[in-house]
């Protein structure tokens, strides 16, 4: 899946993988590989707002909220890590607004 991370797209987690969150960080076991990945504090932050419901867009503005940085800093940053977790799928598509 080559497309590009869009803003009215609706994201869900992996429901399927193992999640530990330490010192606000995510450490995540997906069984389809049996790979661990760990998420530092912003990728944790950005996990724990997939809750399946909110749009791309609505994520972006919500880490403009807790981070101070640019929204499009924090636009691309956040669509470029979605992107990453979609290829590990560690996400899915859930819908488009």
């Amino acid at each position: 899946m080559n497309e590009d991370i869009q803003n009215n797209q609706i994201y869900e987690r992996n429901a399927d993988v193992a999640l530990r969150v330490i010192e606000n960080e995510a450490v995540i076991l997906t069984p389809h590989d049996n790979v661990l990945h760990q998420l530092n504090n912003v990728g944790t932050d950005i996990w724990q707002l997939l809750n399946g419901k909110r749009s791309v867009q609505e994520v972006i503005d919500e880490m403009s909220q807790i981070y101070e940085a640019s929204n499009e800093r924090i636009a691309l940053d956040t669509m470029s890590f979605l992107l990453q977790m979609r290829e590990k799928k560690l996400i899915f598509l859930k819908a488009t607004k």
